[in-house]
């Protein structure tokens, strides 16, 4: 409990730092390039956190987690761009692509363990590397990426004047993605998790004596 209390303050100590940073009177600290660097940082940070759940928690090994990841941008982009959604109806669409995504690939996924998992969502990765490549009808501009059209987008992530509020909508996907990790690892589905990366065969109620007689 007491190792827990020391871990929140500076957690939070590390939050408020963070938070404050563009506020700070150090050129260093206020200049639009350090800001930039450090938010793509932190988004970095959110995904390595999803990366921990899957693989630090759960033990399954995934090649492919960065086609979530890359989908979410691509769909988001788009669907500014082409289809003319505002910044947040835009997120909101390319987080339900990105679940229904993981629902097929985890469909096909999960009916393998070990290596033979690690290898299907490699495929996956790669497939998805290979049609954002190929600029497969057109949508993705292949290796020049998309370019986000600046007209559609709310006024306050324009320029490099306004930097610092990029920062902080980084800050709080970091934030908001710690919190939903967090919220799943106390759930009950979260320790099943953990449970099953510790003893596959135990935990899903199998008799682990006829299952050992069953491959002699």
């Amino acid at each position: 409990m007491l190792r827990w209390k020391y871990s929140r303050h500076l957690l939070f100590s590390l939050l408020a730092f963070l938070i404050a940073i563009p506020l700070l009177p150090v050129d260093f600290f206020r200049s639009a390039g350090f800001q930039q660097t450090l938010a793509v940082a932190l988004l970095y940070g959110a995904l390595a956190l999803s990366y921990d759940l899957l693989f630090g928690y759960t033990g399954l090994l995934s090649f492919g987690h960065a086609l979530f990841f890359a989908s979410g941008a691509y769909v988001s982009v788009i669907l500014i761009n082409r289809a003319g959604w505002s910044l947040w109806m835009a997120t909101l669409g390319a987080l339900v692509f990105s679940i229904v995504l993981a629902l097929l690939v985890g469909s096909a996924a999960l009916r393998t363990t070990g290596i033979a998992f690690a290898m299907v969502t490699l495929a996956f990765g790669e497939a998805g590397h290979v049609i954002i490549n190929r600029n497969v009808g057109g949508w993705t501009n292949a290796e020049n990426g998309l370019p986000l059209d600046a007209e559609r987008i709310p006024s306050i992530f324009v320029g490099v004047a306004n930097t610092h509020y990029i920062f902080w909508l980084s800050i709080a996907i970091l934030v908001l993605t710690y919190a939903v990790v967090w919220w799943v690892t106390e759930s009950p589905a979260g320790r099943v998790f953990a449970a099953l990366r510790d003893n596959v065969v135990k935990h899903c109620r199998y008799n682990q004596v006829r299952q050992l007689q069953s491959h002699r």
